[in-house]
């Protein structure tokens, strides 16, 4: 594995390639690559030596200065890598920390594709887009567990699109023009890419496409189903309200474009209504579903909030 990043750290670009490749194919194929090693203590277990490496090989890869041929290499790797769940050993007993970083680095990769996927720069690489169009929806809708990782991204994908995409048009209007910079190009280029990525993410963590959960009916060319609590879609709401108020753990402010956007995509997400209680529930309190009561509760309380907020 060491040989092979370092192929890549030093190699040109058909080397990189290459290496990208190989290391993918050696992952998908011997998953235990990644699995904890014991330590010389033989008590405390610890992640492989060459994975951290690793990680900033497929980052670095998906730079958006990086070359087009090494993207869809590692755009490529990283689907099959993330679909098959390397990074994520099955092996037994392993620590809480060591489940932490695997997680952290699955949704640092992940957020490191969704950018490069609708990063304007990418618009030239249709090789890397088509890749990511079939990846996405696969990934997100084949394991809840899949659709949450896109979930804990979605706010973060949002601000750091938004912001590479203002500075990109800005930079690309000063390079066209004759003195005159017409900004209103760039302005309906960023609108149309922020529509595009709102609506992307919205069906991306919609629960009620995942398999298992009543998306069969959605691939069959069927409605969504009605059945899905959208505890997800909930979550995203609570990290939308974080963000937008302010007491998230990000140390920016959240402007007012990204406010626009962010409750844009909140009015496309699903949170199930509240059922009426039956008639023998209602003679019965005691018997009321204390989760179905605190959803309602939580959509009055989400209600008074954005009121607060806009």
């Amino acid at each position: 594995m060491t040989l092979f990043i370092h192929c890549y750290s030093k190699g040109h670009e058909p080397l990189q390639v290459t290496a990208i490749q190989t290391l993918c194919d050696m992952l998908t194929s011997h998953p235990s690559l990644l699995a904890p090693v014991t330590q010389a203590d033989k008590e405390t277990v610890a992640p492989p030596a060459f994975q951290k490496p690793l990680l900033k090989v497929f980052a670095r890869a998906l730079k958006p200065s990086s070359p087009s041929s090494v993207q869809t290499a590692a755009a490529a790797a990283l689907s099959k890598i993330m679909l098959t769940n390397v990074f994520t050993p099955s092996t037994p007993n392993i620590p809480p920390a060591i489940q932490e970083f695997n997680q952290n680095a699955i949704e640092t990769l992940l957020q490191s594709l969704v950018v490069s996927f609708f990063h304007p720069r990418t618009r030239d690489n249709p090789a890397l887009r088509q890749s990511l169009a079939y990846f996405f929806p696969v990934y997100c809708h084949s394991r809840p567990e899949n659709t949450q990782h896109m979930r804990k991204i979605t706010v973060p994908v949002i601000r750091t699109v938004l912001n590479s995409a203002e500075e990109y048009y800005s930079l690309e209007a000063e390079e066209d023009s004759d003195g005159e910079i017409d900004e209103s190009v760039g302005e309906k280029e960023l609108k149309a890419l922020m529509t595009g990525v709102i609506g992307m993410l919205s069906e991306w963590t919609d629960e009620r496409r995942v398999v298992g959960l009543g998306g069969e009916r959605v691939l069959a060319g069927g409605p969504a189903s009605s059945n899905a609590c959208g505890f997800i879609h909930l979550e995203l709401i609570k990290d939308i309200l974080e963000r937008v108020l302010g007491v998230s753990s990000s140390t920016n402010r959240c402007s007012k474009e990204e406010k626009k956007l962010l409750f844009s995509l909140m009015s496309k997400l699903y949170i199930a209504p509240p059922t009426a209680p039956s008639r023998s529930a209602s003679q019965n309190p005691e018997n009321d579903d204390p989760f179905r009561s605190s959803v309602r509760s939580s959509q009055g309380e989400l209600t008074r909030v954005v009121g607060i907020a806009m």
